[in-house]
């Protein structure tokens, strides 16, 4: 089948459901603001904590504390994902808020590296929002022409969020040795600074999460299919609040306007809808429709009839599907349903995919941040310790604050990707052929971020520096904004809808599972690399993983 291109957004915009998509941006901005804002201090703190005692052993400290939280992701995503399915999405985004406003509390005011480690372990295991995010927004998003859009809208939010959580870390801790508290500090908070450097981009960042989580609390529906007909009384509350700020307007969505429905009722009203039909999806290569109110199988998604009384299994018998090789999902587990190629798949590419992505915006501010290596020569004169193209030994001495601007100032041009680039591109290109091409693109940026060390002279200009690490790190953003909302609507698309709460989840954990392996394997391999002259090795590492990925990606079917 040829990949479906993206219609019109005039057409994609029309009824779209902006203010349920509103609050829920909410939940997901402040993810990437937590989890990025840890990265330009990452290598001071460790430094700072001297567990090591070794600098060349920074690397691998770091590498723990990143891996840390992926490890705990690993382990609770699943159980979240589940929590979600039998309490509902709402309490699951808002508990896992708490949980990660806790950690960063506990991160904030750590006095010691296994503190800190810990919080992070707790910031993993206390939050399974990704997924549970990712569902809730494909519920939201029942319309095909809505779901480019709302997908997009995940990636648009994590590149403001990669703004403001480096802008946060860089600029509120305050490293030994590296910045000095301003003065105008009021002496409480001058104290504070000086004895926990890293406490305040954190208490900012949990005042900013407590804030979303009150968004959440009074003006998210619930989107569980069996429990958005219950009573809210959070929703009741928002509701009464709206019509006192803006007198004369109501939450048309509020709880208060909602029929609570029986069983008996809430089937009848599903019965009198039969004919409503979408949410295509892949299975042993062949498209069908499925019903999001009945929750049956239909026709071939090609093949889907207009006749308002013609029911799923009228259609489409199970023999049909037991003819493509299809157990219907009564009989089959979600395990099953995830090992179809079409869903394993991108499944295993994503894998590799976010291996490299973490890994890269994780160790590149620890590269970078490291000393500038120097030795003096025979004749008395000061040169660089790497030796092109071979030997590459320390980093550029970047400070928190420089690195924070890096990731901040990267940010921004994802945004303008993500506003610009992005809709063009869709409207002209199936998904599975951004997401191939964007891939083939990695592997070059990688190869040459090490050699950023041999610019540190001073025949070179410094600001060639700035040139050339900007433009790395807006390449590579541009082409995370291309692939990576296409990878969430490839597997949402090719999954079964009764099984996407639970292979969302599944999907977070494996990609929690790379996010865990990457840091971890990286910080090992740059410790030893540093140590023998040969820093370029862990960033070629990564270009072969991104081949891995790329390669995977060619055995994904265009939906």
């Amino acid at each position: 089948m040829e990949g479906v291109k993206a219609p019109l957004v005039s057409e994609q915009l029309r009824e779209f459901p902006w203010a349920q998509l509103g609050v829920i941006s909410l939940v997901r901005l402040s993810e990437p603001v937590a989890f990025m804002s840890l990265f330009p201090y990452m290598y001071f703190m460790v430094r700072d904590f001297d567990v090591s005692g070794n600098e060349s052993q920074i690397a691998t400290y770091s590498g723990w504390l990143g891996s840390a939280f992926a490890l705990c992701q690993v382990v609770s995503s699943m159980n979240w994902g589940h929590f979600a399915e039998k309490y509902g999405r709402k309490w699951a985004l808002i508990l896992g808020q708490l949980g990660t406003c806790c950690s960063l509390l506990i991160l904030g005011f750590a006095q010691n590296y296994y503190q800190a480690l810990i919080a992070r372990s707790l910031m993993g295991l206390l939050n399974g929002n990704a997924g549970v995010v990712r569902t809730v927004i494909g519920e939201l998003a029942t319309e095909d022409r809505h779901q480019a859009v709302a997908f997009s809208s995940m990636q648009l939010l994590w590149q403001f969020g990669s703004v403001l959580g480096p802008m946060l870390g860089g600029y509120l801790a305050f490293p030994e040795g590296q910045r000095e508290i301003p003065k105008w500090f009021p002496s409480w908070l001058s104290r504070m600074v000086s004895k926990f450097p890293y406490s305040l981009p954190n208490l900012v960042i949990a005042v900013l999460l407590l804030t979303s989580v009150l968004a959440t609390a009074l003006f998210l529906q619930e989107t569980h299919p069996h429990l958005k007909h219950s009573r809210d009384r959070g929703l009741e509350v928002g509701s009464w609040l709206a019509t006192r700020v803006w007198p004369g307007t109501a939450d048309k969505g509020s709880n208060a306007e909602r029929v609570v429905l029986t069983d008996e009722e809430f089937q009848s009203d599903a019965e009198e809808r039969t004919h409503l039909l979408h949410n295509g999806y892949r299975v042993a290569g062949k498209d069908y429709a499925y019903s999001q109110v009945t929750g049956k199988n239909c026709i071939p998604s090609g093949e889907v009839q207009t006749h308002a009384n013609a029911t799923s299994d009228a259609v489409c018998p199970v023999a049909e599907f037991a003819a493509e090789g299809f157990v219907p999902p009564q009989e089959e587990t979600a395990v099953q349903h995830m090992l179809y190629a079409d869903v394993f798949y991108p499944i295993v590419s994503n894998f590799f995919l976010e291996l490299h992505l973490t890994s890269f915006v994780e160790f590149l501010p620890v590269f970078l941040s490291a000393a500038l290596v120097t030795e003096e020569r025979p004749d008395g004169t000061v040169a660089l310790a790497s030796r092109f193209p071979w030997k590459i030994v320390g980093g550029i001495g970047m400070t928190s604050d420089t690195a924070g601007n890096l990731l901040s100032t990267t940010g921004i041009v994802g945004c303008l990707v993500m506003f610009f680039l992005f809709p063009f591109i869709t409207q002209r290109y199936d998904a599975v052929s951004i997401y191939r091409g964007g891939l083939l693109m990695f592997p070059a940026i990688y190869i040459i971020v090490p050699y950023i060390v041999f610019m540190q002279q001073d025949s070179i200009p410094k600001w060639w520096t700035y040139v050339y690490l900007y433009f790395l790190t807006s390449a590579r953003t541009t082409i995370c904004c291309l692939t990576m909302p296409q990878m969430l609507l490839i597997i949402h698309r090719t999954c079964h809808p009764s099984f996407r709460g639970v292979i969302n989840s599944a999907s977070i954990s494996i990609g929690a599972a790379a996010r865990f392996i990457g840091p971890l394997l990286c910080g090992y391999v740059m410790s030893w690399s540093q140590a023998h002259s040969v820093a370029w090795l862990m960033w070629w590492l990564l270009a072969t993983i991104s081949l891995i990925a790329g390669y995977q990606a060619y055995k994904i079917r265009a939906v």
